[in-house]
C-alpha cells in the first residue's frame, strides 16, 4: 500500500491498482465516489458559548484545520477558501490555521476539539453518525475532486486484481 498523493506510474512502479484522489474533470479510471466539503467539529466546540459557531462568520473565533499541500503536488486547491467564497464569507480571518500532512491527523484534531475541519463527505460520515463530529452549518460545497480506481492494464488480467476492483466499485 502506498498512501501518498504522489501520482505514480503504475507500470514502472510495479503497482497493480490505485485509488486516486484527483480532479473529476479529466480523471483517469473508474469513479468510486465524489465528495461534498462541509465544516465539521467536535460537539463541545459547537456548544461553546464564549465562541459561538452559528454562522460562517463565526469561524473568526476558531482554528481552521487543513491539509498541507505537499511540494510538487499539482492541482490541490485550498478548499477552505473555496468554501468561504461559496458561502459569502471570503473575508473571514480565523483565529489560527493548523496544517496537517495527513487527512486522518486533521480529523483526529477535529474530534479532539482543536478546531473546525472542512470535512470530506463521505469520509467523515461514520463520525457524524456516531456524534463524534457535528456540522455547525448546513452549507456544503460539492468538490471538484473525487476518488477513482485505476488498474494497470497488464494487471487487469489477473483474477485477484479484477476481484479487488469489482469489490471496490461495489462498496462505493
Amino acid at each position: 500500500i502506498d498512501a501518498t498523493l504522489d501520482l505514480r506510474d503504475l507500470r514502472r512502479d510495479g503497482i497493480d491498482l490505485a485509488i486516486r484522489y484527483c480532479a473529476v474533470q479529466g480523471a483517469a479510471g473508474e469513479p468510486l465516489f465524489d465528495e461534498t466539503l462541509q465544516p465539521v467539529c467536535a460537539p463541545a466546540l459547537r456548544r461553546d458559548r464564549r465562541r459561538p459557531l452559528k454562522q460562517p462568520a463565526d469561524l473568526r473565533h476558531h482554528n481552521l484545520l487543513q491539509i498541507a499541500v505537499p511540494v510538487g503536488v499539482q492541482g490541490m486547491p485550498n478548499e477552505w477558501q473555496s468554501w468561504l467564497v461559496a458561502v459569502g464569507a471570503a473575508q473571514v480571518q480565523p483565529a489560527a490555521v493548523l496544517s496537517f500532512n495527513a487527512y486522518d491527523a486533521a480529523v483526529a484534531a477535529a474530534v479532539a476539539g482543536q478546531g473546525v475541519l472542512l470535512g470530506r463527505r463521505p469520509l467523515v460520515a461514520a463520525l457524524l453518525a456516531r456524534g463524534e463530529l457535528v456540522t455547525p452549518f448546513p452549507e456544503g460545497l460539492v468538490s471538484a475532486r473525487g476518488y477513482f480506481v485505476v488498474v494497470e492494464p497488464a494487471a487487469s488480467q489477473r483474477p485477484g486484481v479484477r476481484q479487488l476492483r469489482d469489490w471496490l466499485l461495489a462498496q462505493a
